[in-house]
């Protein structure tokens, strides 16, 4: 029976018979793909009751385990209380039942009701969150399914709760189960799902669920889901202390990779002891830094210096990773790709890794020094192109490739000291060639070099106008001059300052 029937047959006989009272029937409050919810009432007080129709055998057990395997735990005020389990007949049809405590409205509804701003009470769902999902796990139970349509508030409380547990997977040892998952079975949805539980490669674990609950917090600032490895983070300089801890939670929780993740809740929360507990880094504290760095590895520096000797470069990149603080940087390249920066890594060859993903050959070193004002200093890459990357099969055999015409940018993976085609990793698994095995970090990482042209990099302190500016020519005008014949001169720096003046954080220019 469809829920517009049960809803059709309610308001024509309005009570719910059970084993252990009647109720009255009040609204739907929804459906999703194993049951039907509306709300009932019974005296004053308000009750959600799932339906499921028996006819599908998987998801009887899954409903009767669902009842059964929660009941077997403590109640928490972070997760959804299950009061009782029934059987009944509607209209000829066969129902099992759960009666459930009603909430308010799920975290979907909330975010999209204009009337609720959730922006400012982030920190305490966060934690409401973190407190259910804690209690979940420590009792063996993977919930494979946070959203916001399974996250509840409770009014009387003030908290919110996590519900649904209709696809949760319950640890065998602990708890005895009807259900079984099944090959390519649903687990999740795919906008909320790690990216090994989206893409049905594995079983989802611990660290799904942590995925979920950064993916959750994402959208809850930003309105929508991330996918990919280049995240926007949501915080800036200006944001409150609390925002950017978050920020920088969700940023470790998005990993693609499971085991860069935070591996449990109580990770999360030592990591915010940690965080908390240190002192409050001054913003401009990163603008000195860098101009440490600056005078350090040129000590003769007046404001701008370019070169090419292979020397100089690297002891400029070896002391900008021992001084500076990577993630306090921003980048952008000449294809106007930006964001936070990660550490150098040297490579063999004179290649280094930038943001952990492209090969690049430094040509040349540009670097600006401001005289007065730290804030306005960066430094400029000109990128060399490379090789394309010598690929090998699963034999070990030398891959013959194609002809690619001006091809700005080669994909490889680094796998046992080769590179293999990107082509073959791209469903999550390579076959060796004897067994097929998972593609994850760190065994398998991805990588990328500039060939047929030249490329360019700025670096900069976040915060500085040029991390800040949404019309990105100004940087994109002084990359093109990098790679020009003469390079960037200081005609080509006081236009490019002059366009960003207006967009540097107040917390530096409030000292000027």
């Amino acid at each position: 029976m469809s829920i517009s029937n049960l809803i059709k047959h309610f308001k024509s006989s309005p009570t719910l018979t059970t084993d252990v009272s009647d109720f009255t029937y009040m609204e739907p409050l929804g459906e999703g793909g194993n049951s039907t919810v509306l709300l009932f009432e019974k005296g004053s007080t308000k009750y959600a009751v799932k339906f499921l129709e028996i006819h599908e055998k998987n998801k009887i057990q899954r409903f009767k385990d669902e009842y059964f395997c929660a009941a077997q735990i403590p109640t928490h005020p972070n997760i959804s209380q299950l009061f009782h389990f029934d059987k009944t007949e509607i209209s000829g049809s066969p129902y099992f039942i759960v009666i459930m405590k009603a909430y308010s409205g799920t975290l979907k509804v909330l975010k999209n009701d204009n009337d609720n701003d959730l922006t400012g009470n982030l920190w305490s769902i966060f934690q409401n969150l973190c407190n259910g999902l804690k209690h979940l796990h420590n009792h063996g139970i993977t919930h494979r399914d946070i959203k916001p349509q399974n996250i509840f508030l409770d009014a009387k409380t003030g908290q919110y709760v996590i519900g649904d547990l209709g696809i949760a997977h319950f640890d065998e040892d602990r708890f005895t189960k009807e259900a079984k998952t099944k090959a390519n079975e649903r687990t999740g949805n795919y906008l909320f799902s790690a990216p090994e539980q989206a893409n049905n490669n594995e079983r989802a674990t611990f660290a799904s669920d942590i995925f979920a609950l950064g993916q959750v917090m994402h959208w809850l600032v930003t309105g929508t889901a991330n996918r990919g490895i280049d995240r926007s983070r949501f915080s800036k300089e200006n944001s409150p202390k609390r925002l950017k801890l978050l920020d920088s939670i969700v940023d470790q929780c998005l990993k693609n990779n499971p085991t860069d993740r935070f591996q449990s809740v109580e990770s999360i929360e030592e990591f915010i002891g940690r965080t908390e507990a240190q002192p409050i880094r001054d913003i401009r504290d990163r603008m000195r830094d860098l101009d440490l760095c600056i005078r350090q590895s040129f000590p003769e520096i007046t404001d701008l210096y370019s070169t090419e000797d292979r020397h100089e470069i690297e002891r400029f990149i070896l002391n900008f990773n021992k001084v500076c603080k990577a993630e306090e940087f921003w980048y952008q390249g000449s294809s106007n790709g930006d964001g936070k920066l990660t550490p150098f890594e040297k490579l063999e060859n004179g290649i280094w890794l930038l943001n952990k993903y492209n090969e690049i050959k430094i040509k040349k070193l540009t670097i600006y020094k401001d005289p007065s004002h730290f804030y306005k200093s960066f430094f400029a890459l000109t990128i060399e192109p490379s090789e394309r990357f010598e690929i090998i099969d699963n034999k070990e055999n030398n891959v013959s490739r194609g002809f690619t015409y001006n091809l700005p940018v080669d994909e490889a993976v680094l796998w046992n000291g080769n590179y293999i085609s990107a082509e073959k990793t791209h469903n999550g698994y390579y076959n060796t060639g004897s067994e097929v095995i998972p593609v994850t970090e760190p065994e398998f990482q991805t990588r990328f070099r500039h060939i047929n042209q030249p490329y360019a990099y700025i670096v900069i302190p976040d915060g500085s106008g040029a991390s800040r500016i949404i019309d990105r020519t100004p940087t994109s005008r002084l990359l093109s001059s990098a790679l020009g014949y003469s390079g960037i001169d200081k005609y080509d720096i006081k236009q490019f300052l002059q366009k960003i003046e207006n967009h540097h954080s107040n917390e530096l220019t409030m000292f000027d």
